[in-house]
């Protein structure tokens, strides 16, 4: 029924089929998408130096420069974001996760040409486990301790290791959802 060739060809598919496997090019631009419940991959944005997810039909009223964050790797396994549709006042900043030191358990963004930060900060480590964002503490621990807060206007705030205010797990990815207008909650 199905030659040598034929069946070497198929098996070589097999994962890319069964788990819609596909490879980034680390230094292509990507976008993070945040996934949880009620989350069906809403894009992460930047307002105020904090890290969000949201519909494309939400706004901050108090904030004309919230956008889509659009990164690139940086050195250390840095994430350096800037906005992906239009003009605005902030670019190239670092995203970052508190420490477990820290009372704010924000993610957020560091401002341009600062990629240390402080000491309750970290903005290195940031990396892939397939297409699911993780962060890679100096021991060799794997962690994706991301939650989300929905907030009175419809975004969900992004937390690091915090439920403390009703938050919920999600995941940030580099996949898009498949129907981005969908998404809402």
């Amino acid at each position: 029924m199905f030659s040598s060739p034929q069946i070497i060809f198929f098996a070589t598919l097999l994962p890319t089929a069964v788990f819609g496997a596909t490879s980034r090019n680390e230094s292509d631009p990507f976008q993070l998408y945040v996934y949880g419940e009620d989350l069906g991959g809403l894009p992460l944005v930047y307002s105020e130096n904090y890290a969000y997810a949201m519909s494309p039909n939400i706004s901050f009223p108090d904030d004309s420069n919230a956008d889509v964050v659009q990164f690139v790797n940086g050195t250390d396994n840095m994430w350096i974001g800037s906005p992906s549709t239009k003009n605005t006042n902030w670019n190239n900043v670092t995203l970052f996760v508190p420490t477990a030191d820290d009372d704010v358990t924000s993610v957020g963004f560091l401002a341009s040409n600062d990629t240390q930060g402080n000491s309750s900060v970290k903005t290195t480590g940031f990396s892939w486990y397939g297409q699911t964002a993780v962060r890679i503490e100096q021991d060799g621990t794997v962690n994706t301790k991301f939650t989300a807060l929905r907030l009175s206007n419809g975004a969900f705030q992004i937390y690091w290791n915090d439920s403390s205010l009703g938050q919920i797990p999600v995941t940030l990815r580099s996949k898009a959802p498949g129907n981005l207008l969908n998404t809402t909650a």
